[in-house]
């Protein structure tokens, strides 16, 4: 994994090779100050000191890469079992939900509120999440998963006019609940449905029977279904159609309002509760209070792929390595002249250089 300070690892070699250079520019004006013969000496020593300098930021460089943490490359590794639950999502997104009553409309803050949901979860940890939409048909766009970046991009697209490109161009208006709870029934494996939750996001308007024996049926299997209601109980609203005004009906505008006693209804039956959002907000925390108080969790096998990078900084920590071996290999270096070997030039510069000390022998 990259170490999460590795854009502050980069100055390491930069600053390391700035100490280089600022030493080397002191010692060749320390030289120089001993007179042309020193002098001399530095230039002979200056090549291998170069050598030395490069090794010491060539391997600054390489061990900078190294704790960024490179990787390339990918493998598949098994999962650890984790203890969650499973919740489906079931989202209203008939045009009764185009209505205003709510900011900026009932689908609008349905979405919403998911969203927050699925954030919450997320940080929670443990569990999977799966939505399913409909209206006069649904479709499950989101299996169960944890991937819940993969789940909300899913839902931002969704819309009435979306979920009928996927079906009958001919489809009616309406909402056709019962199919979507068949769907999750069809979805929810025995074993795990005691540790299942669904929860509707709607405005109502569905009372047929299947609706509510599948219900019944959830229920029986230990499935928590929960109902949320959105929109105003007491007054209809319009229902607004991009570019051609109110919803009508026979010369008459069509209004439309939260039916609870619906929803209410539909979450008895499951052994969940209604939450009345109607006009106002859902709050995250609270409803997933209400799912997980007190609720089993399911030890499970994830069978979703997970994928993990090859790390590679060996590659470049062998080599770092090595250049600094080398270069204390290579040891300090001493240059001599033929003149230096000279016993009277070896005092001459033995005797300037006391003077220059400011030590008189």
């Amino acid at each position: 994994m990259a170490c999460a300070y590795s854009k502050w690892l980069v100055l390491v070699p930069t600053l390391l090779c700035l100490a280089l250079v600022v030493g080397l520019w002191r010692k060749r004006r320390a030289w120089q100050q001993l007179g042309d013969a020193s002098a001399g000496v530095w230039h002979n020593g200056r090549w291998l000191t170069l050598v030395k300098m490069g090794m010491l930021f060539g391997a600054a460089l390489l061990l900078g890469i190294t704790l960024v943490g490179p990787q390339w490359g990918r493998t598949e590794v098994p999962a650890p079992p984790v203890a969650g639950r499973d919740i489906f999502i079931v989202l209203d997104v008939s045009r009764s939900m185009l209505a205003e009553d709510v900011e900026p409309n009932r689908l609008g803050r349905a979405k919403s509120d998911i969203l927050d949901l699925a954030s919450t979860l997320e940080r929670r940890g443990g569990q999977r999440i799966g939505l399913v939409v409909f209206a006069d048909r649904a479709v499950q766009v989101c299996p169960l998963t944890r991937d819940f970046r993969a789940f909300s991009e899913e839902l931002t697209r969704i819309s009435l006019d979306g979920l009928r490109v996927r079906g009958s161009a001919n489809a009616y208006d309406g909402t056709q609940l019962a199919a979507a709870l068949q769907r999750v029934n069809q979805s929810i494996r025995d074993e795990f449905a005691s540790c299942t939750d669904v929860l509707i996001f709607s405005d109502g308007g569905d009372m047929a029977h299947d609706t509510l024996d599948l219900a019944d049926q959830l229920g029986q299997r230990g499935v928590t279904i929960h109902t949320v209601g959105l929109g105003n109980p007491t007054q209809a609203s319009p229902i607004p159609i991009s570019g051609q005004g109110p919803l009508t009906y026979q010369g008459e505008v069509v209004r439309t309002r939260l039916e609870e006693e619906v929803l209410r209804t539909i979450a008895a039956k499951a052994g969940g509760k209604y939450h009345a959002v109607t006009t106002g907000f859902l709050s995250a925390d609270q409803m997933l209070d209400t799912l997980f108080t007190q609720r089993p969790k399911q030890d499970r096998q994830d069978t979703e792929k997970h994928w993990i990078g090859i790390p590679r900084f060996q590659w470049f920590l062998a080599p770092a390595v090595t250049l600094l071996l080398l270069e204390l290999l290579l040891g300090p270096w001493r240059a001599r002249t033929n003149t230096e070997r000279s016993p009277r030039y070896f005092g001459w510069v033995r005797r300037r250089t006391t003077v220059q000390g400011g030590t008189h022998s």
